[in-house]
């Protein structure tokens, strides 16, 4: 008795199994190892849950042979790249917060120094008017009397 799932799932690995990506030339011992039955160079999910029991239960943690085989300069692009998305993530995180938090405190703060400060700037526009009107009906000989009402 055979269930449909099963034999999807088992095709779908066999597929990705003997997949062109390990087919390299630089790649040769890890296909050649891939095809023997041997771990190949993509971690498959029981090392990955096997190294998180390690972690978890403080237990040494063994490296895996594929680890073993990157050289220098792939495990420092691996660690950049890494480095780099771990940075984009806690900064998009760190953006989320500060709209969260401090925009509407910066908010709050501009409204209130507005209201503080916009009857004083009304008042001093209104002032500048006057003067700048007093001065030029004066200097065109126009005479203001005290009695009109103020402009």
């Amino acid at each position: 008795m055979s269930d449909p799932l099963l034999d999807k799932m088992q095709n779908l690995m066999d597929k990705y199994q003997h997949s062109p990506l390990l087919s390299d030339p630089d790649d040769a011992e890890i296909s050649g190892s891939a095809a023997d039955g041997k771990k190949s160079g993509i971690p498959v999910l029981t090392d990955i849950v096997k190294l998180g029991d390690a972690v978890f239960h403080d237990q040494p943690v063994e490296i895996p042979a594929a680890t073993a085989v990157m050289s220098a300069a792939e495990r420092n692009a691996a660690a950049y790249e890494i480095s780099s998305q771990i940075l984009t993530v806690v900064d998009a995180q760190l953006q989320n917060q500060i709209d969260a938090l401090i925009t509407p405190r910066l908010q709050r703060a501009l409204d209130e120094t507005l209201a503080v400060l916009l009857p004083q700037v009304v008042a001093n526009i209104e002032t500048a008017i006057r003067e700048t009107l007093v001065e030029e009906c004066a200097r065109r000989g126009i005479s203001l009397k005290d009695d009109q009402e103020p402009v």
